[in-house]
């Protein structure tokens, strides 16, 4: 998986930093998506319950 940070994640989606820029120099290690941030997005006919 090609490396990103958060801040470099942000800039690309123009989102605006809100909370402080503390940690927006980590980096993102994985391209696992959240299976409860999918579902609060929005997503529950998708995804069958556990």
């Amino acid at each position: 998986m090609p490396k990103i940070t958060t801040r470099e994640l942000a800039e690309k989606l123009n989102l605006e930093v809100i909370s402080g820029e503390k940690g927006l120099d980590r980096e993102i290690t994985t391209d696992e998506l959240s299976r409860p941030a999918l579902q609060l997005a929005g997503y529950f006919s998708h995804y069958s319950p556990v």
